[in-house]
């Protein structure tokens, strides 16, 4: 009986933990948009020949729609990350562009624009013109 006892104490811990490791994970990716609307999704919007990976997604914070970037190195090695963002809004044809340069990223390393007002996210957070449909929007990137 006290065996079973220990065993059941200790399956228990090991859930709890599991939950609460699971439960920082999601707060990390989706704890930055607590206070916005998403429009679209984070998603790839390509990977460099250096391994960056640049994720975009469409938000409104606040009373601005938003273009947020997320940017990760998963090479081995530091590097600059250097992109044109190009941004189209489909229901009228019109777009626009801007270059984007992340200063040296340590391997593994990822940062993302959000809804804080961040200055030093500056570069990873686009306002959207008022003229452009955030739910028809799209995004493409060239390195």
């Amino acid at each position: 009986m006290k065996q079973t006892k220990t065993n059941s104490i200790s399956k228990g811990i090991k859930i709890f933990f599991t939950f609460f490791i699971f439960s920082l994970a999601c707060q990390q990716s989706f704890g930055q948009m607590l206070n916005g609307i998403i429009f679209q999704p984070m998603r790839i919007l390509g990977e460099s020949s250096t391994h960056v990976d640049v994720s975009g997604a469409i938000v409104k914070c606040d009373s601005s729609n938003q273009i947020h970037l997320k940017v990760f190195n998963e090479s081995n090695i530091s590097q600059v990350a250097v992109f044109e963002l190009t941004v189209t809004n489909t229901t009228d044809g019109t777009h626009f562009s801007k270059s984007v340069s992340i200063p040296m990223m340590v391997p593994l390393q990822h940062i993302e624009g959000n809804c804080s007002g961040d200055s030093q996210l500056a570069d990873l957070i686009i306002n959207l013109p008022a003229t452009y449909n955030p739910s028809n929007t799209t995004m493409n990137v060239n390195f």
